[in-house]
């Protein structure tokens, strides 16, 4: 017997999956990393970020492009150290816009992220 090790989470009554949003972003604002889908939130919760270089990076997450943001920055530790991590947290810690998209500035040094997030219909 196998087990499907899924994390499942129940919003508003919704059943929503956890799903992963991976990306290695260079320098610049508003780069995406979810769509927005008409109707739905996207709830962040947890990632991880790298900057790819030895130097560090920093990322701010928003809701849609020049959009509002949705954390303040973090900064991204050198390639040689271990990544800065949110770890999984059944509440979250942000959530965009109903109807907008999860978008990311990145300055100073490309980065590595690695998004942990669900989807739901607010009521």
């Amino acid at each position: 017997m196998s087990v499907d090790c899924v994390r499942i989470y129940q919003i508003n009554g919704q059943v929503s999956k956890v799903k992963n949003a991976p990306l290695a972003a260079g320098v610049g604002a508003n780069q995406s990393l979810v769509a927005g889908v008409s109707g739905t939130v996207i709830r962040v919760l947890g990632f991880s970020l790298q900057s790819q270089a030895a130097a560090q990076g920093t990322a701010l997450f928003k809701s849609a492009s020049g959009g509002t943001a949705l954390s303040s920055g973090y900064v991204c530790p050198p390639s040689a150290l271990p990544p800065y991590l949110q770890d999984i947290k059944d509440c979250g810690y942000f959530e965009t816009l109903t109807g907008e998209g999860l978008f990311v500035d990145v300055g100073a040094n490309s980065i590595f992220i690695n998004v942990y997030y669900v989807t739901y219909t607010p009521s």
